[in-house]
């Protein structure tokens, strides 16, 4: 069988079975397909329309309301171009890159992407310039941290103490003491929001915009929907509230 071998960021390195990476979509003869699990599913009418009310019955949240700096396609671009882009956010924690060890893992656990208090919430963002299947690993982040945080007390300890990965530029006093104040909240505090820049010219978003499918207008494929409500299901068990936003600049 044919192995792939991922070396991540912090230079750890996963081996395993080419197909378990292969994921994604396509349309054929105006029928949708989706592969997942080495598995290939077809969606009908029924299941894309249940796919699609799943989606609008996340909160799509304004990214004016988070405070989320618009993308600068100049500025925010290669392969540190998402880093880039959430260190020019001065109103959030930014823990980019700031990743937490787990006693016993060879990895390491990114918390969230931007960190951000409003109105007695806690919003843990995580950043990503996709879409499509490639927004799988998008989804993947902000669950298994979720899920740290939920049932790892550990990870919880070194979240509150600021126990993470030294990158520049050092968080601040007062990072830390945004991060140390987390210890005590309910779950029910916190929300989960995935932000997407997604600048795709045919993903425009339609006039007068009502649902979070119109938001995410071509952003979101099957797939994406499919692995999008899982994630989305398990946070919510957890206790865990979830949203969507769509980084600016997008085609209208």
């Amino acid at each position: 069988r044919l192995q792939l071998v991922l070396t991540f960021e912090d230079d750890n390195t996963e081996q395993k079975d080419l197909f378990y990476f292969v994921c994604g979509d396509v349309i054929l003869d105006n029928e949708y397909y989706f592969i997942n699990n080495k598995l290939w599913y077809k969606a009908n009418e029924e299941y894309i329309s249940r796919l699609t009310y799943e989606i609008d019955n996340i909160r799509f949240i304004a990214p004016d309301i988070l405070q989320l700096n618009e993308w600068d396609d100049a500025q925010h671009t290669g392969p540190n171009g998402e880093f880039r882009y959430n260190q020019s956010h001065s109103l959030h924690v930014c823990l980019d890159h700031k990743t937490v060890k787990i006693d016993g893992e060879n990895g390491r656990i990114e918390f969230c992407d931007l960190l951000k208090e409003n109105n007695g919430s806690v919003h843990l963002i995580h950043v990503k310039k996709d879409c499509g299947a490639a927004l799988r690993a998008l989804f993947a982040q902000g669950f298994v941290s979720s899920e740290l945080y939920a049932e790892d007390k550990q990870f919880q300890t070194k979240v509150h103490g600021a126990d993470l990965k030294q990158e520049a530029p050092a968080l601040t006093d007062d990072h830390k003491r945004t991060l140390a104040n987390l210890n005590g909240r309910h779950i029910n505090q916190f929300e989960i929001v995935y932000a997407i820049y997604d600048n795709t010219g045919s993903h425009r978003v339609p006039q007068n915009p009502r649902t979070t499918s119109d938001w995410l207008n071509g952003t979101l494929t099957t797939f994406a929907k499919v692995d999008l409500v899982n994630r989305v299901s398990s946070m919510r068990a957890k206790g865990y509230h979830v949203a969507l936003t769509r980084i600016k600049p997008y085609p209208i």
